[in-house]
């Protein structure tokens, strides 16, 4: 069996790639539609965020189809549940309900 160090490694990659997808989805969304005022601090600050992990990860390993995208999400979800969280759980990075221990 893994240890718990090596499984939560991995979760955390796994976490940052679906935060990745998500984040580029949503800056397309606002590149066309324009982005609401009050969204545009935020915004600055996950696109640094973005440049971070792109420094980490490579851009292979981000860019990646819906179909991964998906085997991502359950594997990001398999992790967690192994870890001791809920199934299904998929709240990415900087969220008030995870907790990293």
């Amino acid at each position: 069996m893994r240890q718990k160090k090596e499984i939560k490694k991995f979760e955390e990659r796994l976490d940052k790639i679906v935060w990745w997808n998500r984040h580029k989805l949503l800056e397309e969304k606002w590149e066309i539609t324009g982005m609401p005022k009050k969204y545009v601090e935020v915004f600055g600050n996950a696109m640094e965020m973005a440049e971070k992990i792109e420094e980490e990860i490579p851009k292979e390993e981000l860019i990646i189809s819906d179909f991964k995208f998906g085997m991502v999400c359950g594997k990001l979800s398999a992790l967690r549940w192994v870890l001791g969280e809920n199934w299904d759980q998929l709240d990415t990075l900087v969220s008030p309900k995870r907790t990293r221990s």
